[in-house]
């Protein structure tokens, strides 16, 4: 089912319980567990902030308005496997800051409050560790105009939760090994954020064969999700996923959250692990939003995808401006509840193999 009224979580024996929007780790009940670097006048964050102990996890926070608009560097541990956390809070100003997050397994970066004219432009590098968590909540125009470098290998998560016009414009660098998880808890969020992968199209000239990465299980092709809550018109519109040898896709809308939103799905690598064939499954669900796939384009769906499209009551045509290729696929089915308007008016090519036409 769709996650809209709690952060989603992929939680881990060694990830933190933080609540994602809860931010406040209170420095004094923090201390005996991490260290706490904590800038709470306007200013007070130097140009690099770094945590030194590498024996307990690392909490920057930087809680007063403009307390780190002046940072260029936030690091967590550069050499030790502990969690880190990451708070930017209210901002006036445009804040430039790169956060390096080296050997932490888990990464939270909270993003709370910026205004319309100003902005955290965010460079998150989060690729070294491999099969690491990365987790990303961003609030009021937070993050816009960002850039993810995110964590690669089997086991490795990317999630990123935006609210009212956060995250637009962002560059999201990932791999078909990196479960993607992207959830849209306003309106406008991710609108013009584009998602590539990491080793073939990015600025980092990183390779699959480098020493660091030769190792990994390539092969490996991880689960992406799409969560278009209620209330978020148009949060997902000008998207773009080249999500090539991903594995499993889960699409959820609630309604309005697409619009010129195209997803590449293709394929030039086996199943993993045995599996025959992977899962496509949208699902729309109860919604009193007109056209709740309006504007969502699906490209290169190949036979190792078996394509499920549910519908539940919806204030309009569910598949206006729907378009979907599944000529390659191995099978589609759709179903239609009580309540849903699954008229025509958008454009969906069945498999053509006969045997699951």
């Amino acid at each position: 089912s769709i996650y809209c009224s709690t952060p989603h979580y992929k939680m881990t024996s060694s990830s933190p319980t933080l609540m994602i929007f809860a931010l406040y780790p209170i420095a004094s009940k923090m201390k005996a567990a991490a260290e706490v670097l904590l800038f709470e006048a306007p200013g007070s964050g130097p140009s690099v902030v770094e945590c030194k102990d590498a024996s307990t996890q690392c909490i920057i926070d930087c809680v007063a308005a403009n307390s780190c608009s002046s940072t260029q560097e936030l690091r967590c541990h550069s050499t030790a496997e502990q969690n880190c956390t990451v708070n930017l809070r209210e901002n006036n100003n445009t804040g430039n800051v790169a956060i390096y997050t080296y050997q932490s397994p888990f990464v939270e970066i909270n993003c709370l409050k910026s205004y319309p004219t100003a902005r955290w432009n965010v460079t998150v590098y989060a690729h070294q560790r491999i099969g690491s968590s990365l987790q990303i909540a961003s609030t009021e125009f937070c993050m816009q105009y960002s850039t993810v470098y995110a964590p690669v290998g089997k086991g490795s998560f990317l999630s990123i939760e935006a609210h009212d016009s956060g995250f637009q414009y962002g560059n999201i660098y990932q791999d078909h090994t990196t479960e993607l998880y992207i959830s849209t808890l306003k309106h406008y969020a991710f609108s013009h954020t584009v998602v590539r992968n990491i080793f073939d199209d990015s600025p980092l000239n990183i390779a699959r064969n480098d020493s660091h990465y030769r190792n990994m299980d390539h092969l490996y092709r991880a689960p992406v999700t799409l969560n278009g809550c209620a209330g978020s018109g148009f949060a997902l519109q000008f998207l773009t996923i080249y999500g090539q040898n991903h594995g499993h896709w889960n699409i959820y809308s609630q309604g309005g959250v697409f619009r010129d939103t195209l997803i590449y799905t293709s394929s030039d690598i086996p199943p993993y692990g045995g599996i025959a064939h992977y899962d496509l499954r949208i699902i729309v669900e109860p919604t009193e939003a007109s056209y709740p796939l309006s504007g969502l384009v699906l490209n290169g769906i190949g036979s190792d995808y078996i394509v499920f499209i549910d519908v539940s009551l919806t204030g309009g045509a569910a598949f206006y401006g729907f378009a979907l290729d599944a000529t390659e696929a191995h099978s589609l089915s759709i179903a239609c509840h009580d309540g849903a308007q699954c008229s025509d008016h958008g454009t969906i090519r069945c498999p053509l193999n006969d045997e699951n036409a």
